[in-house]
């Protein structure tokens, strides 16, 4: 398996090689032969590829013929706080097919220091290393042992609690979204508003792991998407034209597309009143290719303590796990 460098929009910088020792580790143990590094350097340069976690199925199919490799493992680091009290980290991460560029896996997660702290402070991580060990090894816990068939969803994904009461704030899902079958969606750039740079592709990023993880569709990768948008100069913010779902279908074979705007990620970092904790407003619409019909639309704004049981039980204190939290109800909604 290749993997290939995380694209870092965290906010802060953090060692790669480090995060990557602990990818490689899992991975090993789980079987797979790495390439990584030094070893894959030289085809980044020669291509001139800069934003790695969106990457061309050219190149996807490249590298897995040059290597001999099967797979290529692409991802985002989504948050980085460097703090001695409360360090915060998270990433998503994708597992591509070296021969046709198709998502086979995909997964995320989000954590604080304090996420894991018990009565008296027993637990809490203070060391954003131990914090980002502990991220990496439970992201890719479900990747499956080298040998062994990737499987989309699990049991559990399928009978999540949350699938049976979508609770967004608004949604409107069309009667064809949900007859159909073998749809295929390409998920566009979001929108930023917020304050937050880099915010849009976050949210961008975990919606299309929601997407891929908790309904029944076909999600093109991102870089896929990026290659044709460029290529095809589609401007996906705004909305899109009739001649622009045209060329996304013709270039991607896409039945539908998803366009989405970030009203607010706040990541709890400056309190807001009496309250520190993470804020996130998304608006997403899906947009039929073939007569540019919208079919299916979601709004949701949620903060961290929405979801408390009592006391700090319950809260969600990572910007990224409450990104979860809503594209999860966003994608249920769909059904």
């Amino acid at each position: 398996m290749v993997i290939l460098p995380f694209e870092n929009i965290g906010g802060q910088q953090v060692g790669w090689d480090f995060i990557l020792d602990k990818i490689k580790s899992v991975l090993v143990e789980k079987g797979y032969a790495v390439i990584s590094g030094d070893e894959i350097e030289p085809y980044l340069l020669e291509d001139r590829i800069r934003d790695t976690s969106n990457v061309s199925q050219e190149f996807i199919s490249k590298i897995g013929k040059l290597t001999g490799a099967a797979y290529v493992l692409v991802g985002m680091i989504d948050i980085v706080v460097v703090s001695e009290e409360n360090p915060q980290f998270g990433l998503s991460a994708r597992v591509l097919s070296a021969e046709d560029s198709s998502i086979l896996w995909a997964d995320y997660l989000g954590s604080t220091g304090d996420s894991t702290k018990m009565i008296l402070g027993l637990g809490n991580i203070k060391s954003l290393k131990k914090l980002i060990t502990k991220v990496v090894k439970k992201v890719f816990a479900s990747i499956p042992s080298a040998g062994k068939a990737f499987l989309r969803r699990s049991f559990l994904h399928r009978l999540s609690f949350a699938r049976f009461f979508p609770n967004v704030d608004y949604y409107y899902s069309s009667d064809f979204l949900k007859k159909v079958k073998n749809f295929k969606i390409a998920v566009l750039p979001f929108e930023n508003l917020s304050e937050r740079r880099g915010a849009g592709k976050v949210l961008r990023d975990i919606f299309l792991v929601s997407l891929f993880k908790y309904s029944t569709f076909e999600v093109i990768d991102s870089g896929r998407v990026k290659n044709a948008i460029v290529k095809y100069k589609v401007w996906p913010y705004g909305g899109v034209d009739i001649e622009g779902l045209q060329k996304v279908k013709a270039a991607l074979d896409a039945d539908a597309v998803i366009v989405g705007v970030v009203e607010d990620y706040n990541e709890g970092l400056r309190k807001r009143g009496v309250t520190s904790s993470p804020e996130i407003s998304v608006y997403a619409r899906m947009i039929d290719t073939k007569d540019g019909k919208i079919i299916w639309t979601s709004e949701d704004s949620a903060k961290g303590e929405d979801t408390q049981i009592v006391l700090d039980f319950g809260v969600i204190k990572s910007a990224v796990e409450l990104a979860k939290h809503i594209t999860r109800k966003m994608v249920f909604s769909m059904r």
